[in-house]
């Protein structure tokens, strides 16, 4: 390839870059992000609106620990049985588990 067409060609790409780059700099304003609002940006903001309104409510909120020294609260018991402790795993880790329940005669 001769070298005047190389510079050319190079010339060529290099004005379409610059005329490329204008347009996106100065005439790309058609669109403009504060125009493109969706009602999925209007659910956020009502749903921000809302967990705001309940973050105010629950910090108006005390909680003192008079509540556990109530007979009401210390009066309650447990029905929770207390499981005894089990091994895990084989006692034996070269012998299948089968293997060792089996009694031998």
């Amino acid at each position: 390839m001769p070298a005047s067409l190389q510079n050319i060609i190079i010339g060529v790409i290099g004005l379409l870059l610059v005329g490329l780059g204008y347009y996106l700099f100065a005439g790309g304003n058609s669109f403009n992000l504060t125009d493109a609002v969706s009602p999925v940006d209007d659910q956020v903001l009502m749903k921000t609106q809302v967990f705001i309104e309940r973050r105010t409510k629950l910090q108006a909120v005390s909680i003192t620990g008079e509540l556990f020294n109530d007979p009401r609260f210390t009066a309650l018991q447990s029905n929770s049985t207390i499981l005894p402790e089990q091994p895990i795993g084989n006692r034996n880790l070269f012998v299948s588990p089968i293997v060792e329940n089996v009694v031998a005669p």
